[in-house]
C-alpha cells in the first residue's frame, strides 16, 4: 500500500537552515515544504542561498515537496505586478530546488468592500498568475485561510472551478475550523480539488499539537485515502512564536491569543513532539 508522504515547515523548529535540516532528521521526516530560510523567506533568496540550500538539502537526502511561498498574501486593492514578479522567480527557485508545487493565497479582502465586489478582481488576478506560470511545469496551490478570499467552502469551491482544475487546494482543516467550519464538512464539500494538506490542530480557537484538537486529522487522513489515496502533507504545527508567524495571522491578535507559548521550552522541542505525533498518526493508517 502507497503511504502518505510527510513534509513540514522546518522553520518552526529552528530560524537557522542547518537547524532545520537537523530536527527533520531528528524526526524523520525526508521532506520539507521550505519556507524560512536562516530568517529570510525563500521568495527573497539569491541564487546563492539557493545553491547553498540545495546543497544541504542533498547532502541530508532532504527533498522539497512545495514552495511555502507568500504570493497572493497581499490586499486585494495593492498592486499586482510585484507579486507577478515574485512568482516567476519563485518558480525560478523551484526549479533549482527540484520542485513543481509552490504554495500561493488569494488575497486579504478590505474592509470596505462586499466580498461578491472582490470576485471578479480576485479572479482576474489568478488568472494573472497561471499566465505566468505557464509552461513552467509547476502547480500552483491555494492554501485556504481566513481574512483571504479563499477562506470558506464556497470561496474554495469558486476559484477551483472556474479555473477547471488549473490549481489545487492546499487543504488545511485548522484554518477552516479557525474559521469556524467543520473540518469534516470542508473536506467532503472540496475533496476533489485537494493537492496536499497542511496539518495542525486547534480547539476552542487555540492551536494545540496534532491529535490534540477538534479537527479530527486522523479522520480526515483516513477520509481522504478512502476517496483518492494518500497525498503530500505537511505539518505546520504553530506551537511556538517562530520567525514569520506574526506575519500570517491578523495584526490585531496577538499571538498568545491563539498559540500557548508556554508549553514547549522552544521550536525544536515543539516541533518534535508534533512530528511524533504526526507519524503515529499515519503509521495507525
Amino acid at each position: 500500500m502507497s503511504k502518505f508522504t510527510l513534509s513540514a515547515f522546518a522553520d518552526e523548529a529552528d530560524e537557522l537552515f542547518d537547524g532545520q535540516i537537523a530536527a527533520l532528521l531528528q524526526s524523520g521526516i525526508g521532506h520539507i515544504e521550505i519556507r524560512g530560510v536562516d530568517g529570510k523567506n525563500v521568495a527573497d533568496l539569491s541564487d546563492d542561498e539557493v545553491r547553498t540550500a540545495r546543497s544541504k538539502l542533498d547532502s541530508a537526502g532532504i527533498c522539497v515537496s512545495a514552495i511555502g511561498s507568500p504570493i497572493g498574501k497581499i490586499k486585494i486593492t495593492d498592486p499586482l505586478q510585484p507579486e507577478l514578479d515574485r512568482l516567476a522567480r519563485v518558480i525560478d527557485i523551484a526549479r533549482a530546488l527540484d520542485c513543481s508545487k509552490i504554495r500561493m493565497f488569494s488575497f486579504y479582502l478590505v474592509k470596505d468592500l462586499d466580498k461578491t465586489r472582490c470576485r471578479d478582481e480576485v479572479m482576474s488576478r489568478m488568472r494573472r498568475f497561471l499566465d505566468t506560470a505557464a509552461g513552467s511545469g509547476m502547480t500552483l496551490g491555494i492554501e485556504n485561510e481566513g481574512g483571504l478570499f479563499a477562506e470558506d467552502i464556497q470561496s474554495c469551491a469558486d476559484i477551483m472551478r472556474a479555473f477547471g482544475g488549473e490549481y489545487k487546494l492546499v487543504f488545511d482543516p485548522c484554518n477552516f475550523m479557525l474559521n469556524n467550519t467543520a473540518p469534516s464538512e470542508a473536506f467532503e464539500a472540496l475533496k476533489e480539488f485537494i493537492g496536499w494538506m497542511h496539518l495542525k490542530d486547534c480547539i476552542n480557537g487555540k492551536i494545540v499539537p496534532p491529535g490534540e484538537g477538534q479537527c479530527g486529522l486522523a479522520e480526515l487522513l483516513r477520509a481522504k485515502y478512502a476517496y483518492s489515496g494518500p497525498c503530500t502533507v505537511t505539518l505546520e504545527p504553530h506551537l511556538v512564536n517562530f520567525v514569520g508567524l506574526a506575519s500570517q495571522h491578523p495584526e490585531d491578535k496577538d499571538i498568545e491569543d491563539f498559540v500557548d507559548t508556554a508549553r514547549f521550552a522552544d521550536g525544536r522541542e515543539a516541533f518534535l513532539y508534533a512530528a511524533g505525533s504526526i507519524s503515529k498518526m499515519l503509521e495507525a493508517l
